[in-house]
């Protein structure tokens, strides 16, 4: 039983709803994965996060919630990221949408800047667990206010790689067009890393998604129909579900049945996506949706 001492300590996650509540699931499943001896990965913030904040992670346990699949999401960007920090030791990293994540603790290398990006509610309640100061900076903002865009850009001249993991689900196609040739014009020369999912495995996860209010809504047939949206953006490359070598150890977690249509049907491979797209510099950016 928590005593009471611990109890007044609690932070309260009642500012979470919709949208934003949906960032508290991979939260637990990155503090559950850590407790298994064969984690795919370890974060112990997130449990120490987890233990304080004043809300039933419970239910996500009671719904079925399955921790595999969002701890495997992150271990690999965080991989995709690693990588891309070997080419870039001193850039700048952006997190989109970063919730309650704690890739800078994993991935520091003690040049990189590091900005982590969400609504201004959600930046308040990080800074209870999260300092502001050197390389790391808070910005509290819609993903659509081109004002931090222009703060970045104007604080930062090394290469910008963008990251958002779990994000882009909840907004429409038009909008995420938009969104990328604003992201292509202030940041030429950058890349962004992303997470999809086809149409049909969209509707599975609908079926099964747990946090009212918040709709998933985005999805993506064919990767290479990105390069269409707007002049200038490349797909340099992207991860399939059970790509090997990113899933090579842990892709024995998910369910016998995802790796047995894996293995029998191709297509399954486009289920899931982690996408990596470079926005070329010198291109002419149109920014209206088409």
């Amino acid at each position: 039983m928590m005593s009471e001492a611990k109890e007044k300590s609690r932070i309260s996650a009642e500012v979470l709803r919709g949208v934003s509540e949906t960032l508290l699931m991979p939260l637990w499943s990155r503090a559950v994965e850590s407790a298994r001896p064969d984690a795919i990965l370890r974060d112990p913030k997130a449990k120490e996060i987890v233990e304080v904040l004043d809300y039933d992670f419970g239910r996500f346990a009671r719904l079925g919630v399955d921790p595999v699949g969002y701890c495997s999401r992150a271990a690999i960007i965080d991989r995709l990221v690693q990588e891309w920090l070997e080419e870039h030791r001193a850039g700048t990293v952006v997190e989109i949408g970063v919730g309650l994540d704690t890739r800078f603790e994993r991935l520091d290398n003690g040049r990189v800047v590091w900005y982590e990006l969400d609504l201004p509610e959600v930046i308040a309640l990080r800074r209870h667990f999260f300092a502001e100061e050197g390389r790391r900076r808070l910005l509290a903002a819609s993903v659509f206010d081109s004002a931090w865009m222009k703060q970045v850009r104007a604080e930062c001249s090394a290469p910008v790689l963008l990251v958002a993991e779990g994000v882009f689900y909840f907004f429409a196609e038009k909008e995420l067009r938009q969104l990328f040739g604003q992201l292509a014009e202030q940041f030429p020369g950058g890349g962004l890393i992303f997470d999809c999912q086809s149409p049909w495995f969209l509707w599975y996860s609908r079926l099964r998604h747990p946090v009212r209010g918040s709709k998933l809504r985005w999805s993506l047939a064919r990767v290479n129909n990105l390069e269409r949206w707007i002049p200038g953006l490349k797909v340099r490359r992207w991860v399939g579900f059970g790509d090997s070598p990113y899933y090579d150890g842990h892709f024995r977690r998910f369910p016998p049945v995802f790796r047995w249509i894996r293995k029998v049907w191709p297509p399954a491979r486009g289920a899931f996506k982690i996408v990596e797209v470079a926005f070329l510099e010198g291109a002419n950016v149109q920014r209206d949706a088409k």
